[in-house]
């Protein structure tokens, strides 16, 4: 398994393939979905401790985001969103 989550560096993070043989049912939401049964582990690899919020100053997108508009064209945004001079 390859987990880009949290960049490039991550393809050399050691993982045990354990956390990955089986699966268990989580509940989310309305349903359960079938988890790998070492995802506490994992989550606690990649993010720490993952179940507490972050500081609101680190609480930033770190992906790239688009914008979808389907009810104006896509000029409106030339200039402000894509194509800006300024960058």
């Amino acid at each position: 398994m390859v987990e880009l989550v949290t960049g490039l560096s991550a393809i050399y993070r050691p993982l045990e393939s354990s956390w990955f043989e089986t699966t268990i049912d989580k509940k989310f939401e309305d349903t359960k979905m079938p988890v790998p049964v070492g995802y506490d582990n994992y989550l606690k690899l990649i993010f720490g401790n993952y179940m507490e919020l972050p500081d609101p100053k680190k609480r930033k997108a770190k992906h790239h985001t688009a914008l979808i508009d389907t009810n104006n064209s896509y000029m409106i945004y030339k200039g402000k969103y894509y194509l800006d001079k300024k960058k």
